[in-house]
C-alpha cells in the first residue's frame, strides 16, 4: 500500500486483507513511502490502526532497503535543492544509480519470500523492478481508463508482457480498459468489495424544509470531473425546482486540486448557482453526513455503467436513493436510466430521473431498497474470496 490515506485503492486493500483467513494465509503490508500523520486533505493515516489489527506485520521501505534506502531518500533531497545545470547533479545521478541498484536487490530478497505479491495499478512501480516473476503480483485496478486519457494508467507496465489483474469487469470493459497491453493479459473478476454486514438499512427522511437536497460525494480532482453534475442542477433550477446542492468531498488548499475548485467556482458563477452549492468538505462518516443534511438523492459519477468508488456502495448499503453519470459511455444506443443502477450520459435525462426521484418519495423509497439489495447481492467481500483464495493457492503451488 502507498499509504494509509482514507480513498478508495486503500480501502479496497483494507477490506481484502481484513477479510482473508489469517489462519490460512500469512498476510505482511509494505509501504513504500514513509508515514505522514499530518492532516492534509483527509486523515493521512486513518487506516493504519486498523491495519495494525489486520496484519501479521506491517513494513516501510526504510525497514527492508536499511541504509541503502536512507542513502537514496537523501540522494533525492539533495537533487531537489541544487541547480539542475550544477555539475554535482551528474555526481548525485551516478549516486543514486548505483544506491538504487543496492536498494532493489535488497527488496528483490525480501518480495521473494512472498508467494503473492497485491498493488494497485500506480503502487507497481515501487516494486517493478524488485520482481523477476511477475506472474505472482496481482494489480487491482483503480482507475478508469477515461480519467487518465490521453495517458495510460498504465504507463509503469510493459504494455507486449502479460500480467494479472483484479477487477470486476465484463469482457466489453475488460478489451477497453486493458487494451493497453498488446500481448494479452489476465483477469480475476473481484469488483471492489467491502463487508455488507458492517453497514444497516437507515430509515433516511429527505429534508422537509421546502428544499430538495442532493448530495455529490467524490473528491476535487481531474480525474473525477464534476461539471455535467453542475449543469444537471442548472437544468432543474431553470424549471422553477428549490434544489440545493451538497458537495462531500476533500479538497486540497493548494496544487490542481485547489486549482480544480477555483474553476469550478467559475463556472457556478456563470450558471448562478452560488446560492445553490454548499462545499462540506471530507466527511470521515459519510453515511451520517448524508442523514444529517436530509439528502433525499445521492448523486454519483460511474463509468461504464459500472459505481465510481465506495462512497455510492456504502451508501446504496444504507439505502439512500442514486443516480449515476457515466463518463465513459462505450454504447450510447443502450436506454438511460435502467434500475436498479440508473446510468446516463445525458444530461437532461439525468436531471429529470433526478426530479422524479426527488418529488416522488414512493419511488425514491423503492429505487433505496433496490439498490440496497443490489449491492448486499453483488459486492461482499466474503462472496468473492474464493476467487482470489484459487489465484493464491495457484501462486502457493509453484515451485520457487
Amino acid at each position: 500500500m502507498r499509504d494509509f490515506v482514507q480513498a478508495g485503492a486503500q480501502r479496497f486493500q483494507y477490506e481484502l486483507i481484513r477479510a482473508i483467513d489469517k489462519e490460512r494465509y500469512h498476510v505482511d503490508v509494505l509501504v513504500p513511502i514513509p508515514l505522514d500523520r499530518a492532516e492534509g486533505m483527509f486523515p493521512r493515516e486513518f487506516y493504519y490502526p486498523l491495519m495494525q489489527q489486520s496484519v501479521n506485520q506491517i513494513h516501510t521501505m526504510g525497514d527492508v532497503g536499511g541504509t541503502w534506502h536512507r542513502c537514496l531518500h537523501l540522494i533525492g533531497r539533495a537533487k531537489t535543492y541544487i541547480s539542475k545545470r550544477n555539475p554535482f547533479q551528474h555526481l548525485l545521478d551516478f549516486m543514486a544509480v548505483r544506491v538504487a541498484a543496492k536498494h532493489q536487490k535488497r527488496l528483490s530478497c525480501f518480495l521473494n519470500g512472498y508467494d503473492a505479491v497485491g498493488v494497485t495499478e500506480y503502487d507497481f512501480c515501487f516494486v517493478k523492478d524488485a520482481i523477476s516473476d511477475l506472474d505472482k503480483v496481482m494489480s487491482y485496478v483503480m482507475t478508469a481508463r477515461s480519467q487518465t486519457l490521453p495517458r495510460s494508467q498504465f504507463e509503469d507496465y510493459d504494455r507486449e508482457r502479460v500480467y494479472t489483474f483484479v477487477a470486476g469487469w465484463d469482457e466489453v470493459v475488460q478489451k477497453n480498459e486493458l487494451s493497453y497491453f498488446t500481448k494479452g493479459h489476465r483477469l480475476i473478476n473481484v469488483p471492489l468489495i467491502l463487508d455488507v454486514s458492517d453497514y444497516q438499512h437507515i430509515e433516511f427522511h429527505p429534508s422537509n424544509e421546502g428544499v430538495l437536497r442532493l448530495g455529490l460525494f467524490t473528491r476535487i480532482s481531474p480525474l473525477k470531473p464534476v461539471e455535467p453534475f453542475l449543469f444537471a442542477l442548472h437544468l432543474m433550477v431553470s424549471k422553477g425546482l428549490n434544489v440545493h446542492l451538497h458537495h462531500f468531498g476533500a479538497v486540497a488548499d493548494r496544487g490542481i486540486s485547489a486549482i480544480m475548485k477555483d474553476m469550478l467556482l467559475k463556472t457556478i458563477h456563470i450558471l448562478g448557482l452560488e446560492d445553490r452549492i454548499t462545499f462540506e468538505g471530507h466527511a470521515e462518516n459519510i453515511v451520517e453526513a448524508c442523514a444529517d443534511k436530509g439528502i433525499g438523492l445521492v448523486w454519483q459519477q460511474g463509468f461504464m455503467r459500472h459505481v465510481g468508488g465506495y462512497a455510492g456502495i456504502e451508501l446504496m448499503l444504507a439505502g439512500v436513493p442514486h443516480a449515476f453519470f457515466d463518463f465513459e459511455t462505450l454504447d450510447r444506443s443502450w436506454p438511460q436510466g435502467e434500475l436498479p443502477e440508473p446510468y446516463f450520459h445525458d444530461v437532461v435525462a439525468f436531471a429529470d430521473f433526478s426530479e422524479r426521484v426527488l418529488t416522488n418519495s414512493t419511488f425514491a423509497t423503492q429505487l433505496g431498497q433496490m439498490q440496497r439489495e443490489h449491492i448486499m447481492a453483488d459486492r461482499d467481500v466474503y462472496r468473492h474470496l474464493p476467487t482470489l483464495y484459487a489465484e493464491f493457492d495457484r501462486l502457493a503451488a509453484k515451485p520457487r
